[in-house]
């Protein structure tokens, strides 16, 4: 493709700055200038995104020779992103290897003009004018196509050649300086951090409960660039429910759609975000702070809107910015490992689990006897999340009293209902565990108090003998 009208075309458009007849530059000058130098670079970031490599590095040759003053001598030209030996930039071929990279001169540059940039702004603090130089210093904000915002310190002098057109002859630029106590991490900023991805957590939740796919996601986007730092490179994210060759997500792409899910790159993502989490608790075991960084590890506690709750061993490292804000550079999340010794279940295991689970039925019941429903239904919470699995997943859950399309009890909402009843979304649901259950040995037979099998122990069998019944005989109690 003959790239030729379409280069010479942006470049006209991006570099003509209205001559004036005087020689003293302007203010006005002075800006449109840096608004050329700014559209230069996103110019030549859409070329390499949309054509290549070869287009790009024409482009930038273009705008070197247009916007800057090597064909006056040496520019004195310090990039952002270039130290050592190579820090200053006073060649062209200098300056193009760090605009495009590619150049074994100058083997640490990637091209600052390829990254990218979707726009750019610029934010003088004051221009300095002196017959035919303009000098300027301020900040530059540049926002790539993710979104991501990077702010650089710029100082420019312009200088007005005797074609009356403004190139530069002094760029300095770098990253805004952070004062060394500003920058030391407290335990107090790491703890507040660490709420505050629980708690973004918890809204990516809810606005997907409330309103939908579209607002969670852009609501998730949101709290990636916020909360990680892949504005500044790669993020050292190990989540916990990634696997094969997905399982290191150290680009943003890779986080949103962990979170979020729906991304064909990402297949096997479902969504952690939009598990229905409503609460998240953090016991960190302990916290090592080191400048400005600091690194927490324990547990993480999520509890979502059945009351299910899911444990993760978690590690964070949080970086502070040059903003002051902290922003995760590693996160590191697994299931608890349970040994395997311990993962084999003995009959005595199964044994002692049915008797659990027949005391806990009577509990329920005696409580509800005791003192009524409410109480009732909370001991049968407690029971169901510790006696059920549902907080790892669907339970195979057939009820011995229930019917049609509510056979089945794979929720945890469901066992609930059919144990103490009161939830209209199962309203034949009567409350399987208020029968007024007494015996809890799976090895005696129970029934309710109005009808029992006399098999029930010494002081039951004592109870009967007194009223004239004798154990093993079918008796109705009023």
């Amino acid at each position: 493709m003959n790239m030729g009208p379409l280069v010479a075309a942006l470049f006209l458009g991006t570099f003509f700055v209205p001559v004036h007849s005087a020689t003293n530059v302007t203010e006005a000058e002075v800006q449109a200038a840096q608004r050329a130098w700014g559209d230069a670079l996103v110019n030549i970031s859409t070329i390499y995104d949309l054509y290549g490599f070869a287009a790009a590095k024409a482009m930038a040759e273009l705008v070197i020779d247009a916007a800057y003053g090597y064909q006056y001598g040496q520019v004195l030209f310090k990039p952002t992103l270039a130290y050592g030996s190579q820090t200053f930039r006073t060649t062209r071929a200098g300056a193009l290897a760090y605009f495009v990279g590619n150049d074994s001169a100058f083997p640490t540059d990637t091209g600052f003009a390829l990254k990218h940039w979707r726009k750019v702004e610029i934010e003088n603090a004051a221009i300095f004018r002196d017959s035919n130089t303009g000098t300027s210093v301020g900040n530059v904000i540049l926002t790539d196509r993710d979104g991501i915002v990077t702010v650089v310190d710029k100082t420019w002098q312009f200088w007005k050649v005797a074609d009356g057109k403004l190139r530069i002859m002094a760029h300095h630029s770098s990253l805004p300086y952070v004062p060394t106590s500003n920058s030391l991490v407290s335990e107090a900023e790491v703890l507040a951090a660490q709420r505050a991805w629980g708690d973004a957590l918890v809204n990516i939740s809810t606005t997907y409960d409330q309103q939908g796919y579209a607002a969670a996601k852009a609501l998730a986007e949101q709290v990636v660039d916020a909360a990680y730092a892949y504005q500044y490179g790669q993020v050292l994210f190990k989540p916990t429910l990634a696997s094969g060759n997905q399982t290191f997500r150290t680009t943003r792409a890779g986080a949103v759609s962990y979170f979020v899910g729906n991304d064909s790159a990402f297949p096997q993502d479902s969504g952690f975000a939009l598990k229905h989490w409503q609460k998240v608790e953090i016991k960190n075991a302990a916290i090592f702070r080191d400048g400005s960084t600091g690194t927490s590890m324990g547990n993480v506690i999520l509890t979502d809107k059945a009351g299910a709750v899911t444990i993760v061993d978690k590690s964070w490292t949080f970086q502070k910015g040059v903003d002051g804000k902290l922003r995760i550079v590693l996160h590191h999340s697994s299931l608890p490992y349970v040994p395997t010794s311990s993962q084999k279940i003995s009959e005595d295991d199964v044994l002692q689990a049915q008797r659990a689970w027949g005391d806990a039925l009577v509990n329920i019941s005696t409580t509800y006897d005791l003192y009524g429903f409410a109480a009732a239904k909370a001991v049968a919470e407690r029971v169901i999340d510790a006696a059920y699995g549902y907080q790892y997943g669907p339970v195979l859950f057939k009820p011995t009293l229930a019917y049609g399309n509510q056979t089945f009890r794979t929720t945890r909402a469901g066992a609930l209902a059919y144990f103490v009843g009161g939830d209209p979304a199962f309203p034949t649901d009567t409350g399987f565990a208020l029968k007024h259950w007494q015996c809890g040995d799976p090895e005696r037979r129970c029934f309710p108090r109005h009808h029992r099998r006399l098999h029930c122990g010494q002081r039951d069998a004592h109870q009967q003998r007194r009223r004239g019944h004798h154990c093993g005989q079918d008796v109705a109690v009023p």
